[in-house]
Parts: C-alpha cells; sequence; structure tokens
C-alpha cells in the first residue's frame, strides 16, 4: 500500500512533536519504568535506545519528504542556512580528535535527525499554524504532567529536602520542563490565544505548572518574553522604513535595561530567591574553566565530554551532573573555541533574518514571537543547556524559529516569486486549525 506524500507529512509532524516534547520519554519511562543508572556516566553514554530508533525514522523519512518538496525551495532553504551546514560537519570533523568519536557520531547523528525535523516541519504547515500546534502540544504535555503527578506523585513530584510538591510532570528534570511550560505560554499570548473558555483554560494551567515547577529562570522567561513582545509589537508598523528607524529605538531600550538590570543583579537574585552562585552553578563554571583550558581550541568532540575519562575527576569531586548548566560553556567543551565562533555566527545570521523579517515581513507581528522567544533563549542558554543540545525541546524550538525565518527570508526576496508561489501552493494544502 503507497502512503500518500501528504499523510506521511502529517504523520512526520506529529511524530516529530510528541518526539521533541518530551512524550516519548515519558512514555517510555512508563513502560520501562524509573532507572537506577539516571544520571550515570554509563547512562549518559548509551542513551534510550527507543530514541535512536525513532530519531533515524525521522532522520530517514524527514529527508525522503524534502525530496518530494520543490528542489527549488530545498536549495534555496540549505543555502540560506549554511551556517547550520558548517556546524554539522565541523561536529562530524570532531571524530578526528574526539575523547569518544563513537559517542561524538551519535550525538551529531542525533543534531542532525532534530535539525531534519525542524527543516522539514517547516515546509510542511504554514508557520502559524505549526506555532499554534506546538503550543496545544505543551498544553497536553501540561495536562498529563498534572494527572501523573497525581497518579504517582513520588515520581511525578519533588518531595526532598526544603522542595515539597515541586512539579517534575512528564519531563525528568523540572526546570526543562518549567521551559516548555513557559515557551508555550509566550506562543499562546503571542498568538493571541486568549479570548476564548479554551484559551483561558490552557493559559491558566501552563501557569499554574509554572508556579508549581519552583523555577526562577522559566518565571523570568516569561516575564522577560512577554515583555519584549509587547516592545515590539508596540513598535511594529506596516512601513518597512519607520519599522527600520524604530529597530534602532528598540536596540537602545533593550541594551539601557540590560546595562540597569546589571546594575540592579544582586537586587534582582534576592527577589527571585537565589543567591551569587546562581545554584551553585557559578562554582560549576569555575572548575570547568580548567577542562576548557585542557582543550581550548578544538574541545573533547561533539557530546564527548560527560562520557569520557576526561570528566572522572570532576565526578569525584562534584558528582555526575551531565553538563555544565550553561550553553556557552557546553560549546567550549564540545568544540572549543573554534565551535564557539562557529555557533556565533550562526546566532549572528539568525538574528539577522529575523530582524529582516521584523521590518519588512507582510505579517511581521509574527516575529515579535519568534524573535522574542531567540533573545531569550539566548540569555537563558548562560544559566541553562539549551543551544546544541541535541535533543531538548529548547533546541527544536530554536531550529525552528530559524528555518522558518530564514525561509520566509528567502520567499519575500527579490526575484523570488516563482519560489513563493510554490511554497503558497504547499502551505495550502498543509494548513492545520
Amino acid at each position: 500500500m503507497i502512503i500518500r506524500i501528504n499523510l506521511l507529512k502529517k504523520i512526520y509532524l506529529f511524530i516529530s512533536i510528541f518526539y521533541y516534547t518530551g512524550f516519548l520519554n515519558f512514555f517510555t519511562k512508563l513502560a520501562t519504568g524509573p532507572t537506577n543508572t539516571e544520571g550515570s556516566i554509563n547512562m549518559h553514554a548509551s542513551g534510550s535506545m527507543t530514541r535512536q530508533i525513532l530519531g533515524v525514522v525521522l532522520l530517514i523519512s524527514g529527508i525522503y519528504i524534502l525530496l518530494k518538496v520543490d528542489k527549488i525551495i530545498v536549495w534555496k532553504s540549505v543555502r540560506n542556512n549554511y551556517n547550520w551546514v558548517l556546524l554539522i560537519g565541523y561536529f562530524l570533523i570532531s571524530m578526528q580528535w574526539s575523547y569518544e568519536p563513537d559517542i561524538t557520531f551519535r550525538r551529531t547523528i542525533a543534531f542532525s535527525t532534530l535539525l531534519v525535523s525542524a527543516f522539514c516541519i517547516v515546509h510542511i504547515i504554514e508557520m502559524k499554524s505549526l506555532l499554534a500546534l506546538i503550543g496545544k502540544a505543551i498544553f497536553c504535555a501540561a495536562i498529563f504532567g498534572l494527572v501523573y503527578a497525581i497518579i504517582d506523585p513520588s515520581n511525578g513530584l519533588i518531595n526532598s529536602g526544603n522542595r515539597t510538591n515541586v512539579l517534575i510532570g512528564i519531563y525528568g528534570d523540572k526546570n526543562a520542563g518549567a521551559r516548555v511550560y513557559a515557551y508555550g505560554l509566550l506562543i499562546l499570548v503571542g498568538l493571541g490565544r486568549t479570548s476564548t473558555y479554551m484559551d483561558k483554560f490552557m493559559l491558566l494551567t501552563l501557569t499554574f505548572c509554572l508556579i508549581i515547577a519552583e523555577s526562577a529562570t522559566a518565571i523570568v522567561m516569561v516575564l522577560g518574553g512577554l515583555s519584549l513582545m509587547l516592545l515590539f509589537n508596540f513598535f511594529h508598523t506596516n512601513i518597512n522604513k519607520k519599522n527600520l528607524v524604530r529597530m534602532f529605538i528598540i536596540i537602545i531600550i533593550i541594551v539601557l535595561t540590560s546595562i540597569s538590570v546589571g546594575y540592579l543583579y544582586d537586587y534582582i537574585l534576592q527577589l527571585l530567591g537565589r543567591d551569587q552562585t546562581l545554584t551553585n552553578r557559578t562554582i560549576i563554571w569555575e572548575m570547568m574553566d580548567i577542562y576548557i583550558q585542557n582543550e581550548p581550541m578544538l574541545g573533547y568532540g561533539f557530546g564527548a565530554f560527560w562520557s569520557s575519562d576526561a570528566v572522572i575527576s570532576f565526578v569525584d569531586r562534584w558528582g555526575y551532573i551531565a553538563n555544565a548548566h550553561s550553553g556557552y560553556y557546553e560549546v567550549l567543551l564540545h568544540g572549543g573555541k573554534v565551535g564557539f565562533i562557529l555557533l556565533f555566527l550562526l546566532i549572528f545570521s539568525t538574528l539577522r533574518s529575523l530582524t529582516m523579517n521584523y521590518i519588512s515581513h507582510q505579517h511581521g507581528k509574527i516575529f515579535c514571537i519568534f524573535i522574542s522567544i531567540y533573545l531569550i533563549q539566548l540569555i537563558v542558554n548562560y544559566v541553562a543547556f539549551i543551544l546544541l543540545n541535541h535533543n531538548s525541546f529548547d533546541m527544536f524550538l530554536l531550529a525552528v524559529i530559524s528555518f522558518i525565518s530564514s525561509r520566509e527570508l528567502a520567499v519575500n526576496s527579490k526575484g523570488s516569486n516563482s519560489l513563493k508561489n510554490s511554497i503558497n501552493l504547499i502551505n495550502n494544502k498543509n494548513t492545520f486549525s
């Protein structure tokens, strides 16, 4: 039986969101039961077999779907995302000096799968519909998490130390889950999903989950993200030249706000109930500096450090933590200064395309959501592993934002009328309410 390509696209869209929103991990954990090896070097190195198998399926089927899309669309989009290609190429090459070449290869394939999935679904469904679908998926994850916490509080909640009834939900880490709820709130509010009873129920559910997860980072994400969306929406007009001038005003406001936050840093930490070490993060970073200095230029190979013998001395002193709790430290461990430079070229390229779309896109206001979430992710990456996290929802959403932005920029650039018509035809066939 031949599966129609449109049906395959819908199945692929569902599986991708199911995979990266955390449902796969949750149902796998329910089926196999909690493991005592979680948090160990061996567990980190081996990964989940279920994820690996489904990941390969996503990679192969994603490539197949892209081959069925108009070749002009694919080529133009790939060309506009050459920084991603450079990064993947560098990670593959890092197998040559990696402390764990096999793990570097597997992590690179997993990261490539994430990018292919994000790239593919961006070409399957219209961007506003995709955002709405992601928002609803996050709401479903929150509902499942609350039900799980009620049925099995020993695994769905944290009740240890000075933390009681703190929500973990379907996620293995409360902070990761709280960030997902924060994204859901930002997406739904940004889309204007606030009027119906169902909209309000979704917002209240996500807010409740965010509060009982007790994550200061996620609360800052919501407050900062909503402030940025309000700022970008307030200054946006339908006149490109005005948008350009107002973008400079926005940049000045953001810079002045950043300076003010820096000046009030200690007070803000006290307000959030956090100490100067950011829950021991600064201590961890000081310890990481030694390992970064040992391999400053090229790093330990993508994904290799936390599974290699190099981390044993750290584990003996601190215990196993799986990441440095900072995406910027992680990229130095993964790829050294070269990887750090490639990452910042990618960040700059995405910011450029987001800004250009905000200024000139006919639906520029939707880019208020994208640019706000992206800026928040860049900030939060300082205290959480977001960028280059090969299996996380954070990275998946970031890739979706980047690919939507570069795609829309290509569609709306001069001399791309045929490309625009082709994409409009595809979107008309693949718009879901």
